[in-house]
C-alpha cells in the first residue's frame, strides 16, 4: 500500500503494520503526545497495555508490568481497566471479571462515609448534594 510521503515519520501509524512509523526521529516524543513508547520506538494508546493485544513487536505491551496505573479515584480491575471508586460495591459488574463487586457484604463504611442501602460506601459531602451516588438514590433521600 502506498501512503503519501508526508505521513511517514509524523507521529501516526497510516500503515496497519506501523512500518511508516519505524526509525524515525521524532519531534515530539511519545509521552509529549501522551503514547506510551515500545522499545523499537513506536508509539501506541496507553489503553492498548495489557489489552490482550500484541502491538510492540515484541509484545512487551502486554507484560505485566506495564498494567495501566489507576489514580486515587479510581478502582483498578484485574485486566488493568480503572473504574471510579464510586462504582465498586454498586451491584453492577462494571470490570470484566466483576471483581469490583466481590467482597462488598458487610464491609463497614469509614466515620467520612455513608452506607448505602446496597451496601456501597460513599462519601459523606456527596449525601444530600442533589446527585444520587447511591444505586437506588437513598443518598439524596431524607
Amino acid at each position: 500500500t502506498c501512503i503519501f510521503a508526508e505521513w511517514q515519520c509524523d507521529g501516526t501509524h497510516d500503515c496497519s503494520s506501523g512500518s511508516d512509523e519505524f526509525g524515525c526521529d521524532y519531534i515530539q516524543t511519545c509521552t509529549e503526545q501522551g503514547l506510551w513508547q515500545c522499545n523499537d520506538g513506536r508509539c501506541i494508546s496507553p489503553t492498548w497495555l495489557c489489552d490482550g493485544d500484541n502491538d510492540c513487536t515484541n509484545a512487551e505491551d502486554e507484560t505485566i508490568d506495564n498494567y495501566r496505573q489507576c489514580d486515587g479515584a479510581q478502582f483498578t480491575c484485574s485486566d488493568g481497566s480503572c473504574i471510579p471508586t464510586s462504582w465498586v460495591c454498586d451491584a453492577f459488574n462494571d470490570c470484566s471479571g466483576g471483581e469490583d463487586e466481590s467482597n462488598c457484604g458487610g464491609e463497614a463504611c469509614s466515620a467520612s462515609q455513608y452506607q448505602c442501602t446496597s451496601g456501597s460506601c460513599i462519601s459523606s459531602d456527596w449525601v444530600c448534594d442533589n446527585e444520587n451516588d447511591c444505586l437506588d438514590g437513598d443518598d439524596e433521600t431524607n
